[in-house]
């Protein structure tokens, strides 16, 4: 009987290694598969205005220089759909800072951790995470702001925190097919709106974890082909 439950004990032991063999792989499929399609990009003309570092991830893959001042920077959604509705306006003016956000949690979270640039276009908070100084931001800000292809913005939004309809309607009223948000809310359905699974309370790290893109969106067929957002993936809700 002993040895018996030792052999299942092992073979428990030897499931549960396989899966995470299997999860690994998995991922670095899908890895490969998104760096595939996004290289389909070599020739294509695009600038990305994104509310965190995920647009980043296509620019590094394509190593494209920036045409986009939304680099390792992120905004609440709230002010990324404000500086959407008024982008040509907002990004006239010039970039300013403060030291307090008008948002409660960043401010504590701030506290507890790096103190990096707060800036203000219009009424748009941008918090600045991976700069050191506002010098550092506001130099790297104006230089790849001059790159902006005005003709060629492609908008996307990680909708983090609680599934805001009424926000979510306004972002997706501007600018039409060049626009996108990512939610966890499987069974919602607004223009513009794609579901990515999530175990966590919120999207976690798309810029780290691109890989959960692959079968859900395709940022290549989306930005080469035009086609209507409810068919460019099963992930649209």
């Amino acid at each position: 009987m002993k040895s018996w439950r030792c052999n299942c004990n092992n073979l428990g032991q030897f499931a549960l290694f396989l899966r995470a063999m299997f999860v690994k792989f998995k991922r670095r499929v899908n890895r490969w598969r998104f760096k595939r399609s996004i290289k389909r990009l070599r020739q294509q003309p695009f600038c990305m205005i994104s509310n965190n570092c995920l647009g980043r991830r296509l620019y590094q893959i394509l190593g494209r220089d920036y045409n986009t001042p939304f680099v390792g920077l992120f905004m609440m959604p709230e002010c990324f759909t404000e500086l959407v509705i008024h982008f040509e306006e907002y990004m006239s003016r010039e970039l300013r800072f403060v030291e307090v956000s008008k948002h409660k949690a960043l401010n504590e979270t701030r506290e507890s951790g790096d103190r990096y640039p707060i800036g203000i276009i219009g009424g748009a908070e941008i918090h600045f995470l991976h700069y050191e100084s506002e010098q550092e931001a506001l130099e790297k800000w104006n230089r790849r702001k001059a790159r902006i292809d005005m003709d060629n913005l492609y908008f996307l939004m990680v909708a983090n925190g609680p599934y805001d309809e009424a926000l979510l309607k306004q972002y997706a009223s501007e600018y039409g097919q060049h626009k996108v948000f990512f939610h966890r809310e499987q069974g919602r359905h607004l223009s513009a709106g794609f579901y990515i699974p999530s175990d966590a309370q919120n999207m976690g790290n798309l810029y780290s974890q691109y890989q959960r893109f692959v079968g859900y969106f395709d940022f290549a067929d989306w930005i080469l082909t035009g086609e209507p957002l409810d068919r460019l993936g099963s992930g649209h809700q």
